[in-house]
């Protein structure tokens, strides 16, 4: 599944995560209906901020 998203987006310059804890699960982080977020994905793991 991994290889498969990675071809679609290969083209783009956005991050890509995956099992990041958003969603309907135990341990999760609010993504605010019309809230920017910035999403930074590097070697050293993930970070999720609002932008004001």
């Amino acid at each position: 599944m991994y290889d498969i998203v990675f071809e679609k987006v290969k083209d783009y310059h956005y991050p890509v995560c995956f099992n990041f804890p958003v969603g309907h699960q135990r341990n999760n982080y609010a993504l605010k209906c019309g809230v920017s977020h910035r999403l930074e994905v590097t070697a050293g793991g993930v970070k999720l901020d609002e932008v004001r």
